[in-house]
């Protein structure tokens, strides 16, 4: 299994991305608007940080990433977020 590189390693480089997230939809769905930009939809409802959780998780399968390389930045309790993934050292 490979080693993935976390933001944590130091020396990351990292992309930021927005990210508008529905929650409480029927499918987990991640649409591209740009390459800075996505909309992520979850099943998931934004009680205890589920939805936060469930987005860092299908952002960093897309990015293919561990989930420790996705780190949110800004947008908490917001449905716009955003994001810096960690993509290489």
């Amino acid at each position: 299994m490979e080693n993935k590189k976390t933001i944590a390693d130091g020396g990351v480089k990292t992309m930021r991305i927005v990210v508008i997230v529905k929650t409480g939809k029927k499918k987990e769905k991640i649409t591209v608007i740009n390459d800075n930009a996505l909309i992520v939809e979850t099943t998931k409802l934004p009680h205890d940080n589920q939805a936060n959780k469930d987005v860092i998780k299908q952002l960093a399968s897309h990015y293919d990433v561990a989930q420790s390389c996705v780190a949110l930045v800004r947008g908490a309790t917001l449905k716009e977020k955003v994001f810096d993934i960690a993509i290489e050292k």
